[in-house]
């Protein structure tokens, strides 16, 4: 199957806006729309492994991807860091990416730690910082 272009309120995966145009792909004979092409592989992965059959968000496995923040969500409640914290950098040598959007999950996914003010994964070098 190959990937249309259409507008969408939500999308199928993460629940997030999917404004302007955004990807869609018909999985078991039903058009799904996504908020981007990651979230379009990731849903493609699971439905081909049989485990977005149904509504995937009401799954175990949904629900343990949000806590793990593998899947996006709106931002999480956590206090800003302060103006005085001692602030340090990092860089960190990564492996195993596959695409731009592993790095992107990776900064999505450290930015909802208590205490990290910024995470910039750079995909052509491996590089998180």
């Amino acid at each position: 199957m190959t990937a249309s272009r259409t507008v969408a309120a939500t999308c199928a995966l993460c629940g997030l806006p999917a404004g302007g145009e955004c990807p869609s792909q018909t999985f078991e004979g039903c058009t799904r729309t996504f908020c981007c092409l990651g979230c379009l592989n990731v849903y493609s992965i699971l439905s081909a492994s049989g485990l977005a059959s149904g509504d995937f968000r009401d799954s175990d496995l949904y629900r343990e991807s949000l806590r793990l923040g593998l899947i996006a969500t709106a931002e999480p409640d956590l206090p800003p860091v302060p103006d005085t914290a001692e602030r340090r950098e990092s860089v960190y040598q990564l492996s195993g990416m596959w695409c731009a959007s592993c790095g992107w999950l990776i900064e999505h996914a450290l930015q909802r730690e208590r205490g990290v003010v910024s995470a910039q994964v750079l995909f052509t070098s491996d590089l998180l910082k």
